[in-house]
């Protein structure tokens, strides 16, 4: 599971949700995953469970919900990939 912490206002929020989810490499990585959007200005409990203090972190969970790999920022679809890989070598998929 990858839940995605966002907020309206923030720019790199918006730059991972144009420019990192439309990369082939991205798309190909999270397309067995169940993917959350989760503001935290809607969901700020969700956000203090997952100690999220900048935005946009994105969380990838194991089925069991233990927390695989974290990151803040965004950066770039490359950077991303690189990140989702990591999340998913925890978990042994990757």
């Amino acid at each position: 599971m990858l839940l995605l912490f966002s907020a309206q206002d923030a720019g790199g929020t918006r730059e991972l949700r144009t420019a990192g989810v439309s990369d082939p490499e991205v798309a190909d990585l999270v397309k067995n995953m169940v993917c959350c959007d989760l503001s935290v200005d809607v969901y700020p409990e969700l956000a203090k469970e997952f100690s999220i203090t900048a935005v946009p972190t994105v969380v990838i969970l194991a089925p069991d919900r233990t927390e695989l790999h974290s990151f803040q920022g965004y950066g770039s679809p490359t950077r991303l990939a690189a990140e989702l890989r990591r999340g998913l070598s925890a978990f042994g998929s990757g």
